[in-house]
């Protein structure tokens, strides 16, 4: 990779120096003349020299940038050849303890079973032993027959169970390496399964990397949208309050015009004058039903302060009251009293027929006022 700029650069020289070979006469002829004008001509020899540099210049500069690049683009499929080797090291190191492991596991349990049988051979051979020396040394006194033939037996018995149980040791031992192969050749599988799935999980982490990376491009760019129309939202509002607070002050300003005449209308009202006038209306009413309608206690609806309707011609019979007792009766004597005014003498009117128009009044604290009919 070094050596290439080092080559376009002997290949320079090497042009400079060179003489070009003349193969016929005509070309001869024409190189020489050739040679004659520019001998002659001093200039085109300088910048036939400037051309030669530049040219130089330039290929020594592309020769350096592909060295570059090539350099880069090894060192690159260089890394990543290397990762990939050390994850497949990695991966075949995984694996080889796995089987490690699970060799040593089977290892420890076929010697348990071998100790087993191992002890269990040396007890039968220690027993064997035995009876051949306590034969050969002592001999027992003569058994009976019988009893020698059930002892005969029962050993027989015994041999058998233990034949019995090596052969059924045997077959565990062999179910016991068809399961181990079996394990084997599924752990083979789902390694194999293993692998393609870690393949695919890395195209789906891969793959969600873009999509996640998409979707907070999309959020970034719906937060600004949602911020500039939060901005738009608030300069709204504060509009709308600005608004909102000059309508308030200019209300604040009618109710106060509006106190100040409900304050004019009090005074207009409750003047002297206007009560002696209405008094005097008021008068021959009081009278003319002072006599013809009988005492009663005052109820919490006669003496409301706010609000009394009386029905003037009417008679309606009340819980616990004779029917005479009109229900608008109510003595005008405390409220006349509180006036604190003469009464004068009127001019006698006639008395009007009971009427079914009703004659609303309003009591409060300083006269008994109101719409009459």
């Amino acid at each position: 990779m070094d050596d290439k700029p080092v080559n376009v650069i002997d290949f320079w020289d090497n042009l400079e120096h060179s003489e070009p070979k003349i193969t016929s006469q005509k070309t001869l002829i024409h190189y020489e003349s050739m040679k004659k004008e520019s001998n002659n001509d001093p200039v085109e020899i300088e910048r036939l020299k400037e051309t030669m540099k530049e040219m130089r210049k330039i290929g020594e500069f592309e020769a350096r940038l592909t060295a570059n690049n090539e350099r880069k683009e090894t060192r690159e499929l260089i890394q990543e050849a290397v990762i990939e080797i050390q994850k497949k090291f990695e991966f075949e190191v995984y694996l080889a303890q796995i089987e490690n492991e699970r060799m040593q596991r089977e290892l420890t349990t076929q010697l348990k079973n071998l100790s087993y049988i191992a002890n269990y051979l040396e007890d039968s051979e220690i027993k064997i032993a035995q009876n051949r020396l306590f034969k050969l040394i002592k001999h027992p006194p003569a058994e009976n027959p019988e009893k020698l033939q059930m002892k005969i037996k029962s050993l027989h018995k015994e041999i058998g169970l233990v034949r019995l149980k090596i052969e059924a040791l045997k077959e565990a031992i062999k179910s016991y390496r068809s399961t181990t192969e079996n394990t084997n050749d599924k752990v083979e599988g789902l390694m194999k399964i293993l692998s393609s799935a870690q393949i695919n999980n890395e195209k789906e982490g891969k793959n969600f990397e873009i999509e996640s990376n998409n979707r907070i491009a999309q959020g970034k760019i719906s937060n600004v949208k949602f911020k500039q129309e939060f901005e738009n939202y608030k300069i709204n509002k504060l509009k709308e309050l600005e608004v909102a607070e000059a309508k308030c002050k200019n209300n604040s300003v009618f109710i106060e015009t509006l106190q100040n005449e409900l304050k004019n209308a009090k005074e207009i009202l409750f003047h002297p004058v206007l009560k002696l006038r209405v008094y005097d209306r008021l008068q021959d009413y009081i009278e003319e039903y002072r006599g013809s309608t009988k005492p009663r206690f005052y109820t919490h609806r006669s003496l409301n302060p706010y609000f009394s309707k009386c029905q003037i011609g009417e008679s309606k019979p009340t819980t616990g009251m004779s029917p005479n007792v009109r229900e608008s009766n109510t003595d005008l004597s405390p409220f006349v009293s509180k006036l604190n005014l003469y009464s004068r003498k009127t001019a006698s009117r006639e008395t009007r027929a009971p009427a079914s128009k009703p004659v609303l009044f309003f009591n409060n604290s300083s006269g008994f006022v109101g719409p009459y009919s």
